[in-house]
């Protein structure tokens, strides 16, 4: 460690600085000089008295001006001079620079003793310190294992706050949705959805009164593609995928006729996929229920979805959440509202 500076001594010990021992230089030399100058103040008129052949007068004015001299002439001491008029013992700055250097040069030494005894103490602990080896290896493994069970209770701690966390009701909602076939329901409409669109009203191949009862393998092949692109649609199991007898009757007897494939004009075809779609997304927005809103947003977001909770002017009391919460009393009436049923 460095010794510390001229400066920084002179701080730790309230000394004066370069800048106070000047000015306190200055203020002897004024105080020196107005004491000299009031001292000699009648010197003047006794030299005239004494010149004006009048002994008496010349007397007391010598008189008058010695004592003027021993009331306020500075009088000099070795270190520095004493104010007659004020009684005051002015230093001399010389001096008082002087003893600040003797007492910062004392300190500096002791500064070197200490450091060098430090550097004598460091080494005897750095030789103490190979016979407690083996002291240390066993306090290093017992704070190891410390470290280790503390380490394990907050993992254990981080698990459980992360079962209340965004990323538990992600996964959650993750679970769900697999465990709920959605994705092979979407899978289904969509294809039919896409088929849908690319034809106009009236003109789907393969399908109305007269040519969808007729046997796929009398059809042209652009027939047959329309007709595999909406036979996805006979293979959902309604009642399993949105939970027992919650699904509306007119979506089970459609989906039941899809797979018939004889009698279906292509007007119910279409009317029937819309009310799939809206069925599926109250399934989706019921797999929902629980999740918080960020968690559904973070959800969507990673899959491209769109899911949304159920509108709260709208109520879906007929499925059945994915907490197990119980339909309510009628399990129809609101699905039959969001799926365009009368």
């Amino acid at each position: 460690m460095a010794a510390p500076t001229y400066e920084e001594m002179i701080a730790s010990l309230g000394m004066k600085s370069p800048q106070e021992l000047m000015a306190l230089k200055l203020r002897n030399q004024e105080t020196f000089k107005a004491g000299n100058q009031e001292a000699h103040r009648l010197d003047p008129l006794a030299f005239v008295a004494q010149g004006m052949n009048n002994e008496p007068l010349g007397k007391a004015m010598a008189a008058q001006a010695a004592n003027q001299q021993s009331r306020y002439k500075p009088v000099k001491s070795l270190t520095g001079f004493i104010d007659p008029n004020t009684g005051e013992a002015m230093e001399d700055s010389g001096h008082v620079e002087e003893k600040q250097r003797g007492v910062l040069q004392h300190l500096q030494q002791a500064k070197i003793a200490a450091d060098a005894k430090a550097a004598t103490e460091a080494s005897q602990s750095a030789d103490r310190a190979s016979q407690r080896g083996v002291a240390m290896a066993i306090a290093t493994a017992n704070n190891d294992a410390r470290a280790s069970r503390e380490e394990d209770k907050a993992t254990k701690a981080e698990e459980k706050a992360a079962a209340n966390s965004l990323e538990s009701d992600v996964k959650l909602m993750s679970k769900r949705m697999s465990a709920g076939g959605v994705a092979e329901l979407e899978s289904a409409i969509s294809k039919a959805e896409k088929r849908l669109a690319s034809h106009p009203e009236g003109s789907l191949p393969g399908f109305g009164r007269l040519v969808g009862g007729v046997n796929s393998k009398w059809l042209n092949a652009e027939q047959q593609a329309s007709r595999q692109d909406i036979a996805g649609l006979k293979n959902i199991k309604l009642k399993e995928r949105s939970g027992s007898a919650v699904t509306p009757p007119e979506l089970v007897r459609f989906v039941e006729e899809l797979g018939t494939g004889f009698g279906m004009d292509e007007a119910t075809l279409r009317r029937g996929v819309v009310n799939l779609r809206d069925h599926l997304e109250a399934i989706k927005s019921n797999h929902a229920a629980g999740i918080s809103q960020e968690a559904l947003d973070l959800y969507n977001q990673r899959r491209g979805t769109n899911i949304r909770h159920h509108d709260s002017s709208v109520s879906v009391p007929g499925f059945r959440a994915a907490s197990g919460a119980a339909p309510a009393s009628n399990p129809f009436a609101a699905a039959d509202a969001i799926l365009g049923i009368k």
